[in-house]
C-alpha cells in the first residue's frame, strides 16, 4: 500500500495574484536486513548434543500506511538428519514489532521471528535485534553438519 503526500504551496506572482502550487510525493513500504552476524557454541552431554546460538541484525522498515504489515522469517540449513533433533528459540526486538519464541520444536522450514503491524517504522538508522536459538538431539546428528541459520525480511 502506498502513501500519498501531498504539500499544497502558494506563490505570488508578480502581478501580486495567488498562484497554488501541489507537490506530491509517494511513500512506499521499504525493509532491509543489515550486520547479520552469529555467534555458536556447541556442547554435548552423552549421546546427546546442543548447540546454540545468538544471530544478531539491525532492521529498518516502514510498513504501509493502511493495510501494512513486515515479518522477519529465519532458516537453518542444513537441517539435521535426525527428526527428532529440537529447536527452542527467542527473539528480541530492539524496537518497533511484535518478538516471537518457540520451544522443542521440529522444524522442517523457515520459522517466523518477529511481526510488524499497519504503520510500522523504525528509526531513519534502523533498530538492533537478536534470536537466541539452541538446537538439542543427537551428537552424530547435529555435529556432524551443524545447522546455519539465515535471516529475511518482507514488507507491504
Amino acid at each position: 500500500m502506498r502513501a500519498l503526500l501531498l504539500v499544497s504551496l502558494i506563490t505570488l506572482s508578480a502581478a501580486g495574484q495567488a498562484r497554488r502550487t501541489h507537490l506530491a510525493a509517494v511513500v512506499t513500504p521499504a525493509c532491509t536486513l543489515t550486520e547479520v552476524s552469529t555467534a555458536v557454541t556447541a556442547s554435548n552431554q552423552g549421546s546427546l548434543s546442543q548447540i546454540a546460538g545468538v544471530t544478531r541484525f539491525r532492521y529498518l522498515l516502514r510498513t504501509g500506511k493502511d493495510a501494512g504489515a513486515a515479518e522477519i522469517r529465519f532458516q537453518f540449513s542444513p537441517l539435521p538428519p535426525d527428526r527428532s533433533a529440537l529447536l527452542s528459540f527467542a527473539t528480541n526486538l530492539g524496537g518497533v514489532g511484535t518478538s516471537l519464541s518457540g520451544t522443542n520444536m521440529q522444524v522442517a522450514s523457515s520459522l517466523l521471528a518477529a511481526t510488524f503491524g499497519t504503520n510500522a517504522h523504525t528509526t531513519k538508522t534502523g533498530e538492533s535485534g537478536l534470536i537466541e536459538w539452541t538446537w538439542r538431539g543427537l551428537a552424530s546428528a547435529i555435529l556432524q553438519n551443524p545447522p546455519t541459520p539465515s535471516l529475511t525480511i518482507s514488507c507491504r
